[in-house]
């Protein structure tokens, strides 16, 4: 559960902010998001791609 593979509205960002200095953050930092999320949309696509060299 990484909040990095996510996309996500930036009015979230208003009410949520990640911890200084704490590591794995992303947990607890996604399941406010999801908590604070009016609706959440899963997509069975590819819409992005990453490529390394």
């Amino acid at each position: 559960m990484t909040a990095c593979s996510k996309l996500y509205r930036r009015n979230l960002f208003d009410e949520v902010a990640f911890p200084a200095g704490r590591l794995v953050e992303d947990i607890c930092v996604v399941v406010k998001l999801y908590t604070a999320a009016q609706r959440i949309v899963l997509l069975d696509e590819n819409l992005y791609y990453i490529r390394q060299r």
